[in-house]
């Protein structure tokens, strides 16, 4: 049998969530976000990221030229943050 080389990291919730009258859409942007939250917060020996997600409303709105929502600039400029330590993140 082949062993598998993937890892599925666990971290301590950040404790974080969003307000009660908050949309689907809102939360599961949050989601991700935080998921990015915890690539930054990762040690350097882990570089390659994916996350997954069954939000392609949340997807597609990542490509979008004019942002509206917040928590989708705040993915954006996380995603940049994490490309910036030099990890690789991708979307399933």
């Amino acid at each position: 049998m082949r062993q598998s080389n993937r890892q599925f990291l666990m971290y301590k919730p950040l404790g974080k969530s969003v307000p009660d009258e908050a949309t689907i859409f809102s939360a599961e942007a949050k989601a991700i976000e935080l998921a990015f939250e915890h690539m930054k917060m990762s040690e350097y020996m882990y570089t390659h990221f994916r996350i997954y997600s069954d939000s392609l409303s949340c997807l597609q709105s990542l490509h979008v030229i004019i942002i509206e929502h917040q928590y989708i600039l705040d993915i954006l400029y996380s995603y940049y943050c994490v490309s910036n330590q030099g990890k690789i993140v991708n979307f399933s």
